[in-house]
């Protein structure tokens, strides 16, 4: 789990009473959510 940074101005980890709060990470991009996103190009 990840919390905005104000000063930092980055995410962070999330911390609950002193413990990181970390789960399964995952990297959510605009191709995740659009699919316009393809890195190969298909053979001709």
């Amino acid at each position: 789990m990840e919390r905005w940074d104000d000063d930092a101005a980055t995410w962070l980890v999330a911390e609950a009473d002193g413990e990181k709060q970390v789960g399964s990470a995952y990297c959510i991009h605009e191709w995740d959510i659009n699919g316009r996103f393809a890195p190969f190009e298909e053979p001709a």
